[in-house]
């Protein structure tokens, strides 16, 4: 009798922390707002080329938003997508020219942890203070995660025009960093 009660109180604790994981968030994270296709940057050529900015440079601008929003200065300037994309091409942030080193950032403070699978690993991490880039549109594009509501995620899509809010089950997998004042 007591081990059904155990496996009971068991399951009810993580039903209940999952749940919680899931709930909208308190946490207020207000990056710039970043647009691949900015006609300061729309046609540099992303890491070695071929392809622009403003044809594949999501990823790049989502973390440039995030780099912008912690503080990371380079040159002793706050970044730009084409100043992160001239930095990241001189610090082995891309291999085969344009695919993107997730933990190339590090020596700017923006620490790569790894990716996260789900809603409940991605709010557990959103509920820890982590940063968190979501990949969507079935593994097509990447925002910055900057809320959870009830409805899904809320982001900085740096596509033009954008969206706002990407539903739980929209994201195929997302980038985790962490912060290293």
């Amino acid at each position: 009798m007591s081990l059904k009660i155990c496996l009971l109180v068991s399951i009810l604790i993580c039903s209940s922390f999952a749940q919680a994981s899931l709930r909208p968030s308190v946490r207020a994270f207000n990056p710039p707002v970043y647009k691949q296709c900015d006609a300061q940057w729309r046609n540099v050529i992303l890491g070695f080329g071929p392809q622009t900015l403003c044809q594949a440079g999501c990823l790049v601008t989502s973390v440039t938003s995030l780099a912008a929003a912690l503080g990371v200065k380079i040159d002793g300037k706050v970044p730009i997508p084409s100043t992160m994309n001239n930095w990241l091409k001189n610090h082995g942030g891309f291999v085969q020219s344009v695919l993107f080193v997730w933990d190339s950032v590090r020596p700017l403070g923006v620490e790569f942890i790894g990716f996260a699978k789900g809603s409940v690993q991605i709010g557990q991490y959103w509920a820890q203070g982590k940063y968190i880039v979501l990949n969507v549109n079935n593994g097509g594009h990447y925002v910055l995660l900057t809320g959870i509501v009830a409805s899904g995620y809320t982001v900085m899509d740096p596509a033009s025009p954008g969206k706002t809010i990407y539903g739980f089950n929209e994201v195929v997998q997302a980038g985790v960093y962490n912060w290293r004042k």
